[in-house]
């Protein structure tokens, strides 16, 4: 019999928070036969109960209706995890237990405009805002080899911020291995070997609708984030070969605000068009972004006159994220005859000048900077 039986004592084995529970769980259960045939009967039900993870900034209430324990099996029958905006995960199926050594699954999920994520930043935050999704999906198999079907909506009302600290983009690892301590006396390099994925095997259809508005920080301090607005529609595979990852991001606005090396913060409004195309590694996409800033500059004629000329000028990034391709770009969309200038010039000659415009704020052309000072 159990009366206020703490949830919170799983808790314990549950690493770094990423998901815990809150409340008690009251009922009475008869337990009889051997360890590895055992027979089960009873209902179990859930007080003021919380399926909770801090990083990640969820936190679902749980039904309180009572869960039948029928011959070592537990009957879901619509049970309901509800989200912050009391939209309901419903949950139907059953765990069959009956014997220890081999518990078998096949629950049914479906959600509709689910609030998952409603949460402000705290200091162990990974993602916080709103994330609303609709979600369907089939776990069923023995628990050493669960597979899951289904599909994930990300609704256009989304407003969720994600932060990114483990890619080649971030900032807060630049300094990694400007001092490194090494033991000259111990000759062997340490070999990590990772764990090969098991015991889940993943195949879910994502679409991520163009309202959706997603920004990533690419440092703590928040200073260098790419915001963005779009979407598209994504598969997910995850198994023992590791996750694959297809589709297309396309991004309908946004900006990118990123440090590069001798150029300042500069904040860069993302063409519309732009993409990140996923063909198997999550990790390594394929790009296609256009990212420019919005600016003017004094230039001065044959005849030694100025004027003021407005610029766009900003980065090309292409070819997969592990292995950029980043070109400089410049136009003055504004002056034919500046544009002119530009467009006889080489790609690198153009390289140049954006560059230059990008860390002076000067338009330096050849003779036609004139004096100046830097």
């Amino acid at each position: 019999d159990m009366t206020r039986f703490p949830l919170s004592l799983a808790n314990g084995f549950i690493p770094d928070q990423i998901i815990g529970f809150e409340g008690y769980a009251e009922g009475s259960l008869n337990i009889r036969g051997s360890l590895s045939n055992n027979d089960i009967d009873g209902e179990v039900y859930v007080d003021s109960a919380y399926l909770v993870s801090i990083p990640y900034g969820v936190k679902m209430r749980m039904d309180n209706d009572p869960i039948r324990i029928t011959d070592s099996k537990l009957l879901i029958e619509n049970f309901g995890l509800y989200a912050y905006n009391d939209e309901p995960l419903n949950l139907m199926g059953e765990v069959d237990f009956s014997h220890p050594d081999h518990i078998t699954t096949d629950l049914r999920m479906r959600a509709r405009n689910l609030l998952l994520i409603n949460a402000r930043q705290e200091p162990k935050s990974i993602a916080w805002g709103k994330a609303f999704v609709n979600f369907m999906a089939r776990m069923q198999g023995p628990l050493e080899e669960l597979k899951m079907r289904g599909r994930l909506d990300v609704l256009g009302s989304t407003d969720l911020t994600y932060l990114l600290l483990d890619s080649p983009l971030s900032q807060d690892n630049r300094l990694d291995e400007l001092v490194k301590f090494t033991d000259f006396n111990d000759s062997t390099q340490t070999v990590v070997n990772r764990p090969t994925p098991s015991g889940l095997d993943i195949d879910m259809n994502i679409n991520v609708a163009h309202g959706a508005h997603i920004i990533c920080n690419l440092n703590i301090d928040q200073t260098n984030y790419v915001d963005l607005t779009g979407g598209g529609d994504l598969r997910m595979r995850y198994h023992a070969e590791g996750i694959n990852l297809t589709g297309r991001y396309t991004l309908a606005s946004g900006e990118m605000k990123y440090s590069l090396p001798v150029i300042p913060l500069k904040t860069f409004t993302v063409k519309d068009g732009s993409y990140v195309e996923f063909t198997g590694d999550p990790m390594n996409p394929k790009l296609n972004i256009t990212a420019t800033e919005h600016t003017k500059a004094t230039v001065n004629d044959e005849t030694g006159a100025t004027r003021s000329v407005a610029f766009d000028c900003g980065v090309e990034i292409t070819k997969t994220l592990n292995d950029m391709g980043l070109q400089f770009i410049i136009s003055a969309p504004e002056d034919n005859l500046i544009n002119s200038e530009l467009s006889a010039m080489s790609v690198e000659e153009r390289g140049k000048i954006a560059v230059a415009m990008l860390t002076t704020g000067m338009y330096l052309n050849g003779g036609t900077s004139g004096n100046f000072s830097m």
